[in-house]
């Protein structure tokens, strides 16, 4: 994937990481990356659009990659798991939100299905440490039960019994997207 990368994005993913790496995230709720139309030039602000630039979001409040991190750690220890693992799941799961509600009626900060909360012992799928500590046991029984990260991954998005069928990650789109979300955030965040 690398290799299929132009110059200019490399560049401005060095800047993003570099922006990242340096601190500057915290001056920022937000960080976009936008192409000024007339210039021809890539731009990266806090602000959302000006007359000639075409903005997506590259970084989303920024602020909420740290808040947790004390909890995934401690949650992590407890559980043998790695911690910038329960992060990486968080960030692709609610982006951090801990009152997020999924249209399929996960909940939470780790995305818990109301039948995956009560499984694992959550009363509260919206209380930050309740919820992360439901996520931590189910992924430590799937990790034990696929012994293969990618899979017990999979697991949490799919369910385990669609692993099983598949005998691997199974061929939805949302799920492989999912485990490769998972994958590159744990990296990036261990690194």
């Amino acid at each position: 994937m690398v290799g299929k990368l132009t110059q200019k994005t490399k560049k401005a993913f060095i800047f993003v990481l570099f922006w990242k790496l340096i601190g500057g995230v915290s001056a920022f709720a937000t960080l976009y990356k936008c192409y000024d139309t007339r210039k021809h030039t890539l731009v990266f602000t806090n602000l959302p659009s000006y007359p000639s630039y075409r903005c997506v979001v590259v970084i989303r409040d920024l602020s909420r990659f740290k808040s947790f991190d004390p909890l995934f750690f401690k949650v992590g220890k407890k559980y043998g798991i790695d911690g910038y693992l329960l992060k990486a799941i968080a960030k692709v799961e609610s982006n951090f939100n801990s009152k997020a509600i999924s249209r399929k009626g996960a909940i939470g900060l780790m995305q818990l299905m109301p039948h995956t909360a009560r499984l694992t012992g959550v009363r509260n799928p919206f209380r930050v440490r309740e919820n992360l500590e439901g996520a931590a046991r189910y992924l430590k029984k799937l990790i034990k039960e696929f012994k293969s990260l990618p899979l017990a991954i999979a697991a949490y998005n799919a369910g385990p019994k669609a692993v099983k069928k598949y005998k691997g990650i199974p061929p939805y789109r949302e799920t492989r997207n999912f485990v490769k979300k998972v994958l590159y955030y744990y990296y990036l965040f261990k690194h």
